[in-house]
């Protein structure tokens, strides 16, 4: 019987050192049931302290509710759809989407969902992780927007310009070097 309490304190001790790890990490945690994948969606068992942070929605207010609460107008229904379809099939998957404040902000996540299984092979719940890439996704914008700059600035200049690397290869023409070449 002592045993038996050894073992029941040292679960109850890892449950708190994983709720204390899963607290302090930045990336947003949410547990659902496995099902139903169908509307309403599976419902909401746990979030962290991330999820709070970041989507502005309280716990009281994210449990028992379906995930997609945090989908909105400019979340990308292929993307929607890949999920579903690799729900459907047991499958986890990496994508990367818009979600919403509670407050209505858009913000990029990567997300990554697993199903969990239990002992006998049933699935019981999805674990969902979202890692906040909108920093990521602005400054790749940016550089695509100082690129389509640059190469409008080199199409306006009348002479032809072409712009080598180190080693000699050419990297980009303007609309005169692309002219001058082709005729």
């Amino acid at each position: 019987m002592q045993e038996g309490r050894a073992v029941t304190q040292e679960t109850v001790s890892q449950l708190e050192l994983l709720e204390t790890c899963l607290s302090r990490i930045n990336d947003v945690v949410i547990v659902t049931e496995a099902e139903p994948i169908d509307e309403p969606g599976p419902r909401i068992l746990y979030v962290n302290d991330a999820f709070v942070r970041r989507t502005g929605y309280s716990r009281e207010e994210a449990l028992g509710r379906s995930p997609r609460m945090l989908q909105g107008p400019n979340t990308d229904r292929v993307v929607l759809d890949e999920i579903y379809a690799a729900m459907q099939a047991w499958q986890p998957c990496r994508v990367e989407l818009i979600n919403y404040t509670k407050a209505g902000e858009e913000y990029w996540v990567e997300l990554d969902i697993v199903p969990v299984a239990n002992e006998q092979g049933w699935y019981t719940h999805w674990v969902a992780v979202e890692r906040d890439i909108t920093a990521r996704r602005q400054a790749a914008s940016a550089i695509e927007e100082s690129e389509r700059m640059a190469q409008a600035t080199l199409d306006a200049l009348p002479s032809p310009v072409c712009v080598l690397d180190e080693t000699g290869t050419i990297q980009t023409t303007n609309h005169a070097w692309r002219a001058f070449t082709t005729s």
